[in-house]
């Protein structure tokens, strides 16, 4: 698959997580509205088959890649004091700067890794109509909300996009930029969740890799049976809910995923997808599908004398 980049500006603090898998959702909310069932069932066959098309990274703030895990876990065996202090401090980072991850990437370990801010969660004050009498409360009576906006990055957000062909590429770049009119997540009809999207740019540096032997994930991913096994990963589980449209029960079933920087041995590693796509998972309206696919990029896993890092 080949990889390409989209920038995105946040005009506002999303509500929901900008994860891989609901702006998958986001994204066939919104092919539904403006081109109707047919059109999105024909969308969502090769997913279904187990070929996607293309597959996004989560929302990563600014220019940050998520921390691969055997990086995180080499504090087993820390041979520097120096080094082992700095990768403590690591430990509870989720993201590192680009040249860091290219240091990674490329099977080294860069002697200063520099971690890099994440999401911060932010408040959000905003009026709120009543039912009863059709107008706002008392003068200065504001409701709050909490929302999520990356830090230090002038509200720069990079999505990664793995795709076959350019064309499958320009269509995922289409829809993002119809979601971005309607807005993304919770409370968008009130403001949150509403950005800019930037162009659709081929990203070649991160594909590139010398001698690889391993991937890691971009986005948070739920495997198929066909996926390699031999890595290291963690896990979280997702209390997911049905996004537009009215439901009596709005809530999908919990979902165990593997979090982005999960690592994997492979024998011939490129830009590719892993995962599968799920049904089933919610009871209120059992046709919906939820993506458990991840964008994942070649790297090379370092082996020292001792065995595996």
């Amino acid at each position: 698959m080949q990889l390409f980049r989209i920038g995105l500006r946040l005009r506002s603090p999303v509500g929901t997580p900008l994860q891989a898998d609901t702006l998958f959702g986001s994204l066939c909310w919104t092919l539904l509205e403006s081109q109707g069932e047919a059109e999105l069932g024909r969308f969502l066959e090769p997913f279904r088959a187990g070929a996607p098309p293309f597959a996004f990274s989560d929302g990563l703030p600014g220019d940050s890649l998520p921390l691969p895990l055997n990086v995180r876990l080499s504090l087993v065996r820390p041979l520097d004091v120096v080094l082992y202090r700095r990768l403590k401090e690591l430990k509870q980072r989720r993201y590192v700067d680009r040249s860091s991850f290219r240091a990674i990437q490329a099977g080294g370990l860069p002697g200063q890794l520099v971690a890099e801010r994440g999401f911060a969660e932010v408040s959000v004050l905003h009026a709120r109509i009543s039912r009863t009498t059709g107008h706002t409360g008392d003068p200065g009576s504001l409701h709050e909300t909490v929302g999520h906006y990356p830090e230090d990055t002038d509200g720069r957000v990079t999505i990664f996009l793995a795709a076959k062909t350019e064309a499958d590429a320009r269509v995922a770049h289409r829809l993002l930029v119809e979601l971005s009119h309607t807005g993304y997540g919770r409370k968008a009809n009130s403001g949150m969740g509403h950005f800019e999207v930037g162009e659709l740019t081929t990203e070649r540096e991160l594909s590139e890799v010398e001698n690889p032997n391993a991937l890691v994930t971009l986005s948070h991913l739920v495997p198929a049976r066909t996926d390699p096994t031999d890595g290291l990963w963690q896990t979280d589980v997702k209390y997911g809910r049905l996004g537009r449209g009215v439901f009596e029960n709005p809530f999908k079933r919990p979902l165990l995923r593997l979090t982005p920087g999960s690592v994997f041995r492979v024998d011939q590693p490129g830009v590719c997808a892993l995962g599968r796509l799920l049904e089933g998972l919610a009871p209120g309206f059992p046709a919906a599908v939820h993506s458990g696919y991840a964008l994942a990029l070649p790297m090379r896993w370092h082996e020292d004398e001792a065995g595996r890092t």
